[in-house]
């Protein structure tokens, strides 16, 4: 046969291959991105044209034209797809290169968030929790990536499905306060990451301003002020 030099491919599949959880290289989750060129004169520029092997629907954050998703594994991937530019697309994988455990800690009766020892708080894996069973529980982050969050909820939302089920939406979060076996589990979440970061600042800051009883739910959007939504 012939190679033909003078040909010039259009697209090209760039491969990412997750470790597994015992941190075997490729031994995970598999998902590729398209690149391809877009009509931008004199010069064409990259473009991301196509994302395949995602495991969860590819759903717009707010009305921002960037479109989020997670892989299922072990690591959690989370995979952004910005479309805000009319002709030049990107992506970025936020790769955490081990297994993610997400926030859970052992807190002490009064559920306090201060530092020091006499509050009785230590820092667990959301894998871990069972271990803890009859403890109070402060649980960090939305149930896309944390299972303890996904069973106060009753499932693992993100996204619009993550807005639906719990009235928090961009650039929002909430502070919930739920019965686990007869304890207290506080879910801290927001929307995304930095909302989540904005609860656990308030939080912090206002342990006098927030009631921690069971059926209490808050619902803020700054690191200054939240509002009580449910008292039951």
């Amino acid at each position: 046969g012939y190679i033909n030099l003078s040909a010039a491919p259009t697209s090209w599949d760039l491969i990412f291959e997750e470790e597994d959880k015992s941190e075997n290289v490729g031994g995970g989750d598999t998902f590729n991105v398209t690149l391809g060129l877009n009509s931008h004169t004199p010069n064409k520029e990259p473009t991301v044209s196509d994302v395949n092997g995602e495991e969860e629907t590819f759903r717009e954050m707010g009305d921002t034209d960037k479109y989020r998703s997670f892989m299922r594994s072990a690591l959690a991937t989370e995979l952004i797809w910005d479309k805000s530019s009319s002709d030049q697309y990107t992506f970025k994988a936020i790769y955490h290169g081990s297994e993610v455990g997400a926030g859970v800690y052992i807190a002490a009766p009064s559920l306090g968030l201060s530092s020091g020892e006499e509050t009785g708080i230590i820092s667990v894996k959301d894998t871990e929790s069972d271990k803890y069973a009859g403890k109070n529980l402060v649980v960090i982050g939305g149930s896309a990536i944390n299972s303890v969050a996904a069973d106060l909820l009753g499932g693992n939302y993100h996204g619009k499905e993550f807005e639906a089920k719990t009235g928090v939406g961009p650039g929002k979060f909430l502070i919930a306060s739920y019965d686990k076996g007869g304890k207290r589990a506080l879910l801290v979440a927001g929307y995304t990451g930095d909302d989540t970061t904005k609860a656990v600042k308030y939080l912090v800051n206002n342990q006098d301003k927030v009631d921690t009883s069971v059926g209490k739910k808050y619902i803020g959007e700054s690191a200054t002020e939240a509002k009580l939504v449910t008292s039951e």
